[in-house]
């Protein structure tokens, strides 16, 4: 069997809670940046010629569904549950393709929550539930 070192399962660990923290705060820009889109459609910028274009009220509403989501997911993992682990695992990756697709109109703040998604995907793969390090003992 593999043997995880100390150090990858203390940065787990704890990236485990920041991970948790992350989200709370990623989903609150998501939802007040579905707001803005919501109440002030010319806020983001609309680009001429691309696939997936919606206008600022449709992206907004779709913000702030992610954003919502990932509030309470947020909050399941602060209790330890396992049902928020694996759920904020699929909704994280929905938000990054969704951050993906937001490129066009906000491109800087889209790479930044992308690059947070991905911090926040490898915590909940990696992290230890329980708060302990852990370590695989091999033969």
């Amino acid at each position: 069997m593999a043997r995880r070192s100390e150090t990858t399962s203390a940065w787990a660990g704890g990236g485990l809670v920041v991970a948790a923290t992350i989200m709370l705060m990623v989903g609150f820009f998501q939802a007040f940046m579905g707001i803005i889109g919501v109440v002030r459609r010319a806020f983001f910028a609309h680009p001429t010629s691309y696939l997936y274009a919606w206008n600022g009220r449709g992206w907004g509403w779709v913000n702030i569904a992610f954003g919502a989501a990932l509030v309470l997911i947020a909050l399941g993992l602060y209790g330890g549950a396992t049902w928020a682990r694996v759920l904020g695992i699929a909704v994280v990756v929905l938000a990054g393709v969704n951050n993906f697709l937001f490129l066009p109109y906000y491109p800087i703040w889209s790479l930044l929550l992308i690059a947070l998604d991905v911090f926040i995907i490898w915590a909940l793969i990696v992290g230890d539930t329980r708060g302990r390090a852990e370590t695989w003992v091999g033969d």
